[in-house]
């Protein structure tokens, strides 16, 4: 008798989802779900299957793409760049390209420019900057506003430990707010 592969599983519980769960299924699946999403999903609707089974099925279904595989090769030398540096460089190499042409723009030059391609040029150039910039504060707006929930957190914990020092429920308190710092802190930082 021959071995199933770990997919069918998946496969024979397509084959008995009605026409309307199939189409809502293979919806969820086109856009890169994780396995538990599908796994649940298969739950909700009778279904159940093994994340092995789940995982195998996914990746013989909807395999990379040969350009995400480039762009994936090239984000692995990346790993661990910090974002807001990232934009911040990017926004010093637009700075500097801008300072350098127009360094190189003379008059001889732009007159042999038609305007159409120098405003497409300028002008995305600048809307490119604008973004970064508009990301930019979006990043430091963010990042304030964690600390900011960090701190009225700490702050809030250490006065409440300092007004039950004596109390018989010290120990209790000590224990709730150590929990509750713990929730702040992944929910701020994810």
């Amino acid at each position: 008798m021959p071995q199933k592969s770990p997919q069918f599983d998946v496969d024979k519980a397509r084959s008995r989802m009605s026409a309307e769960d199939l189409a809502g299924f293979d919806h969820l699946c086109r856009f890169n779900p994780t396995y538990g999403d599908i796994q649940g999903r298969l739950k909700e609707l009778g279904f159940t299957v093994s994340h092995s089974a789940v995982q195998a099925w996914y990746t013989t279904s909807y395999p990379v793409g040969e350009e995400a595989k480039i762009i994936n090769g090239l984000m692995l030398t990346y790993t661990g760049v910090e974002p807001y540096q990232a934009l911040q460089m990017s926004m010093s190499i637009a700075v500097k390209l801008t300072d350098a042409l127009m360094g190189h723009c003379t008059e001889s030059r732009l007159a042999s420019a038609t305007a159409g391609d120098l405003m497409m040029t300028v002008g995305n150039l600048l809307k490119e900057m604008r973004t970064c910039a508009r990301v930019l504060q979006d990043f430091k707006v963010t990042r304030d506003r964690k600390a900011l929930e960090l701190a009225g957190g700490y702050r809030l914990v250490e006065i409440l430990r300092h007004l039950a020092e004596d109390s018989p429920q010290a120990n209790n308190i000590a224990d709730f707010c150590d929990a509750a710092i713990g929730q702040l802190e992944q929910e701020v930082n994810g």
